[in-house]
């Protein structure tokens, strides 16, 4: 899915320039729309808030399990039979498809008025229509709800076998239910266990993801058109659903694009991005570090002022496709081919973070990557560097002062950096840093040691 912001005519060459904010991979026909200048598009990734919705499922041992299911009604306040699809045949089955709760292998009068153990993360769908009273189901991903139509509750593997343990032992096995209610997400930011994550396979030195944002259990504008639940026999109707997706994530980063955009309406799609991503909150590191979750999590407020922008020229675009043999005609327009264009490192692109492969033949490895940045904060400014390396990596940067005594000038850096000792498939984390004591301009530095 993309969302697009609105391009504007250039009147240079009335070609449109547009903000892409994508989820997941890039479709392939993007570079088969013509007439198009796709001068940014960014990859977005969903992170969690700091707010979760659980439901608790309460045994008669006195058992208590927390899972993460939407009832957003009233369910059973006495306990109720417990029973599992193993023991729920039709005799048309065996025990894997009945554990999974296949809808053609449950005897209808075994289910009705009885909470159901399923294997299958997908049961309300398939027996929902046949009147269990509850569901309890191992979730595929825990750090997500899902609006239920009935009384359900989506717990972790083990505890799943926990209960399926006590239903085996247990010689009247009951339980209960009860309504959801919310409760605080410990170590918010994270990425979604479910995300896509980098490195980017076509351009490996440009780091994929590029931004986080919240699309864990987000309440959004609903159809009314369609039920909240996934049952197609759910027959509620809402204005409002609480969903998750990088289809929650990806709006929320084309609305702070349109943001800055109102407030600086002759910023390029890059400077927009840089904008977003240079001031980007560091998030808790986790083991692929950014290539989970790009530069942070996104912060309209401070995207408005970043004090320094990195953008990227319309034709170190076309030069990148160049390198992947890509026709620049059928994405640029009749004016444009790859012949006559120099030649371009990918590593050089000006972009806003800086991803290195190490190949899994180099003990030691090291390159030179150039950057230029441009500002658009105070006239006479300077900015100081400061650098977070990995112990396994030095990093050094010349200059490490930059003066400004205009607006728009640009100033250009070098970014050395040398690793030794990197095992194979390993990802390390650094980042450099511009300050002028108001704002801070943050870039990550990944390496990745790789076969490629």
């Amino acid at each position: 899915m993309l969302y697009l912001m609105v391009p504007r005519d250039t009147a240079a060459d009335n070609e449109r320039e547009a903000y892409i904010v994508y989820m997941g991979r890039l479709p392939d026909d993007v570079v088969s729309l013509q007439n198009d200048h796709f001068s940014m598009i960014s990859q977005v990734v969903e992170k969690s808030i700091d707010r979760k919705f659980i439901n608790k499922l309460v045994l008669t041992n006195g058992s208590t399990f927390t899972g993460r299911s939407i009832i957003g009604f009233n369910t059973p306040k006495e306990y109720l039979p417990i029973v599992y699809g193993k023991e729920l045949g039709n005799g048309s089955c065996d025990e894997y498809y009945l554990k999974a709760c296949f809808r053609q292998c449950i005897q209808r009068e075994k289910v009705a008025g009885k909470i159901v153990l399923c294997n299958n993360t997908e049961a309300v769908q398939t027996i929902g229509e046949l009147g269990p009273a509850g569901l309890v189901v191992p979730a595929d991903y825990p750090d997500y709800a899902n609006v239920e139509p009935l009384p359900s509750a989506y717990l972790t593997t083990w505890d799943f076998e926990e209960v399926v343990r006590y239903h085996d032992h247990a010689r009247n096995p009951t339980g209960k239910i009860f309504k959801s209610t919310t409760d605080r997400e410990d170590g918010a930011p994270f990425r979604a266990s479910f995300s896509s994550y980098g490195p980017n396979t076509f351009f490996p030195n440009i780091m994929k993801p590029d931004i986080s944002a919240p699309g864990i259990d987000i309440l959004a504008a609903y159809s009314l058109k369609a039920p909240p639940s996934t049952s197609p026999d759910d027959p509620r109707r809402v204005a409002y659903n609480v969903l998750t997706g990088t289809s929650m994530a990806c709006p929320h980063v084309a609305g702070v694009a349109a943001y800055v955009k109102s407030f600086h309406p002759d910023w390029s799609p890059s400077a927009i991005k840089s904008a977003i991503m240079t001031t980007a909150q560091p998030m808790m590191p986790q083991l692929i570090y950014e290539y989970g979750y790009g530069s942070g999590q996104v912060d309209p407020v401070k995207a408005l002022s970043p004090g320094l922008v990195y953008e990227i020229p319309k034709e170190d675009y076309l030069r990148l496709l160049c390198t992947k043999g890509i026709n620049v005609t059928i994405v640029a327009g009749k004016n444009h081919t790859c012949r006559g264009l120099p030649k371009l490192n990918v590593k050089d692109v000006n972009y806003p973070s800086i991803s290195l492969i190490v190949h899994n033949d180099t003990t030691h490895f090291s390159a030179n990557v150039s950057r230029t940045v441009r500002n658009v904060g105070p006239t006479n400014s300077t900015y100081k560097l400061s650098v977070v390396a990995d112990p396994k990596v030095n990093i050094t940067v010349e200059p490490d002062v930059l003066y400004f005594d205009a607006a728009h000038h640009t100033r250009s850096f070098t970014v050395s950096v040398a690793v030794s000792g990197l095992q194979f498939r390993e990802i390390v984390s650094s980042e450099l840093a511009w300050s002028d004591g108001t704002h801070s301009v943050r870039s990550p530095i990944v390496l990745f040691k790789d076969n490629e």
